[in-house]
């Protein structure tokens, strides 16, 4: 907006400035208002060109900010997406280790159930083996008073 002011400004001086050189041999009269307007116009052109200088400047310092945020998104992004990676690998190690642990505790239990059954098994061979022992040593009792009730039975 102040640019358009300050080149209409200029436009007017220059057409101002034009006009009075032209007339300039006719009125000396206006000498000092001349040279007032030309060294306003020039100052005026000499603005303008720092305007458009500062705003090439604004706009070249915009496109380098634009440049370095969309640099700084990146590595953002790409310390964000490292970081996920990260934490899934971290993540999946911790449930293989889990589940490792649960497998081994069911192997143990496994172990544990096995040993427990060979214990009761051995516990029923022993069993068994009693009982047949008992058996025989009922059955030598008999036949031992069956011949001590025969030989008492039998007077020599």
């Amino acid at each position: 907006f102040w640019l358009k002011q300050l080149s209409s400004l200029i436009t007017l001086g220059t057409r101002v400035s034009t006009v009075a050189m032209a007339g300039r041999e006719q009125l000396s009269l206006f000498n000092d208002v001349h040279v007032f307007l030309q060294t306003i116009t020039t100052e005026l052109e000499v603005l303008k060109r720092q305007a458009q200088q500062n705003d090439e400047l604004r706009r070249a310092e915009i496109e380098e900010l634009r440049r370095e945020l969309e640099q700084e998104r990146f590595e953002r992004r790409d310390q964000i997406n490292k970081i996920r990676y990260e934490f899934e690998e971290f993540v999946h190690r911790k449930i293989d280790r889990v589940l490792n642990e649960i497998e081994e505790m069911k192997a143990s239990e496994k172990q544990d159930d096995n040993a427990q059954q060979r214990q009761i098994d051995g516990l029923v061979a022993d069993l068994d083996r009693l009982k047949e022992n008992l058996f025989n040593v009922q059955s030598a009792w008999h036949k031992l008073v069956s011949n001590t009730i025969t030989a008492g039975a039998e007077p020599a």
